[in-house]
């Protein structure tokens, strides 16, 4: 049986503020000068994986986390006190609020079918504002093979690639 990751015991807004770990100033503090505070949603989060340390590290952002897995969304809402937003199995039907600085996804595309990788990647750019950044991680170029060129052209066309 896999171990449930240590709740947290304070409120984000009961924290003092501490200085950010490295890895958290590298992949975030780059992409986000100036903007403060800044909406950041945690896509396919599970058990918060990453949002219980931008919760501690960046308490002047808003932090929004979803997750497909109610028993998930309910641990995050209630141990890492951030904002929720469940997630769904159809990318037309997604709903987590839209306008976001930051939107990231780890992992996710590396677990999607080749034909479903366009139709969440259009769904998460909707709910990217539009100067965010949208950041995800996958298995390299071989992972957008089965995605749809019209969907993932428009992206590039639309977000620009890093």
């Amino acid at each position: 049986m896999a171990s449930v990751p240590r709740p947290l015991t304070a409120s984000p807004a009961a924290r003092p503020a501490v200085a950010p770990e490295p890895w958290i100033e590298r992949t975030f503090g780059r992409w986000l000068p100036g903007r403060t505070p800044c909406r950041i949603l945690e896509f396919a989060a599970g058990y918060g994986r990453v949002t219980r340390h931008l919760v501690k590290h960046l308490p002047d952002h808003q932090i929004v986390s979803s997750d497909i897995h109610p028993e998930a969304c309910r641990f995050m809402a209630s141990a890492l006190r951030c904002d929720v937003r469940p997630s769904c199995y159809e990318p037309a039907e997604l709903n987590v609020g839209s306008g976001y600085d930051l939107v990231f996804a780890l992992s996710l595309f590396s677990h999607l079918p080749p034909k479903r990788f366009g139709t969440w990647l259009a769904a998460l750019s909707r709910a990217t504002a539009e100067q965010g950044f949208l950041m995800f991680t996958t298995h390299g170029e071989a992972s957008m093979e089965g995605a749809s060129p019209p969907a993932v052209g428009r992206l590039s066309k639309t977000l620009g690639f890093v």
